[in-house]
């Protein structure tokens, strides 16, 4: 399953199979061609190795990480 980003006019949204949640992305936008400080996020393809969450403003997400 893949993990498909999007935007939604203002707003950034993250899919992954049914899942659909908000997520950041740099203030540089999205650039292939990355250097520190430019405040992007770099494009590609990368492995998920863990997932990062605030308990106390959502549950746990499932998945299977």
């Amino acid at each position: 399953m893949d993990l498909i980003v999007t935007r939604d006019g203002t707003a950034w949204r993250a899919s992954f199979g049914a899942r659909v949640c908000s997520c950041a992305i740099g203030r540089g936008g999205v650039a292939a061609d990355k250097h520190e400080g430019d405040g992007a996020t770099p494009a590609g393809c990368w492995p998920l190795r863990r997932v990062l969450f605030r308990p106390d403003r959502l549950r746990a997400p499932e998945t299977p990480l």
